[in-house]
């Protein structure tokens, strides 16, 4: 008899319910059909807030940070990652990891990289002709 709130509601949900929102919000309709008290909110613009590790899969941090450092550093790692940032964007129903273009880039504590703030992954990947797996490695690694 308790009322559910979930906040911070996303399109691009993680763990089983792959697939975008869709299979979320049928969890959601379901449990009011049967009576539950639900609502939910979410971010209704692009100003959120995460770590951009938070777009390479969980296995980039197993070791530990000299580990993730090394991992991000080997020219021959790479590919991994930029393979692994494309099956990302699947798994959250994307055809492509263009959708993480959109990503904007803040909160920089290197004088070098501020005047990347306010820029989107997408337009440094462009500018610089890169993938986006690149970009967000080599800011890693200068942002320590």
């Amino acid at each position: 008899e308790v009322p559910l709130h979930v906040t911070h509601f996303s399109r691009s949900s993680r763990g089983p319910y792959h697939g975008g929102a869709r299979p979320m919000m049928a969890l959601l309709e379901e449990a009011e059909a049967s009576g539950l008290e639900v609502t939910f909110d979410t971010y209704p613009y692009e100003w959120g807030g995460t770590r951009l590790m938070r777009l390479f899969p969980s296995w980039t941090q197993e070791g530990g940070p000299d580990r993730l450092r090394a991992l991000l550093a080997d020219p021959a790692q790479r590919p991994r990652l930029r393979d692994a940032l494309d099956a990302s964007a699947a798994i959250k129903g994307f055809t492509s990891s263009r959708p993480f273009w959109d990503v904007r880039l803040t909160n920089f504590r290197r004088p070098e990289n501020r005047a990347l703030d306010g820029r989107t992954l997408g337009e440094v990947a462009a500018a610089d002709g890169r993938h986006l797996a690149d970009v967000i490695a080599d800011l890693l690694l200068s942002e320590d």
